[in-house]
């Protein structure tokens, strides 16, 4: 599919492959896709801090037509899911997508803060944010007659 308005991008190549092609009648083309990990927060479980994800209001089994071997005393719920407005959620969500990224085009192919950015000319290159996933690659082509230079 195409990557938004980049799927309109061109630059012009040199002899030795560089952008610096002036002159020359072949561009790249910049071409893309994006993905999301379907409710990728919720497919983590963060046991043992579930109580800070708790429920104030207390539920007896007999309200949600359940038993308990402690009888009919109030219990409260709590979710053992990460949240996706906890502070911290937003951190392991993207580092579990990069994670899978990374193991797919390779830990030099992905855009990550303080790392130098990965060449186009080299393949394809990825982006991750939370849960969503970007990939953008060079498709040559010849423009000889559709953009003179």
């Amino acid at each position: 599919s195409a990557f938004g308005g980049f799927a309109e991008v061109q630059v012009p190549l040199a002899e030795d492959g560089s952008s610096a092609g002036h002159g020359r009648k072949e561009y790249w083309r910049l071409d893309g896709c994006t993905g999301d990990v379907s409710d990728a927060f919720y497919q983590f479980s963060v046991l043992g801090l579930e109580e800070w994800f708790g429920l104030d209001d207390s539920v007896c089994p007999s309200e949600l037509g359940l038993t308990s071997d402690d009888g009919d005393v109030p219990h409260y719920p709590c979710f053992c899911g990460m949240p996706q407005g906890w502070s911290w959620a937003l951190f392991f969500c993207n580092s579990a997508v990069q994670f899978c990224a990374e193991r797919a085009l390779g830990r030099d192919r992905i855009i990550v803060h303080s790392r130098p950015p990965p060449s186009l000319s080299d393949g394809p290159v990825g982006s991750v944010y939370a849960e969503g996933f970007r990939q953008c690659q060079h498709l040559k082509q010849n423009t000889l007659d559709e953009y003179p230079l």
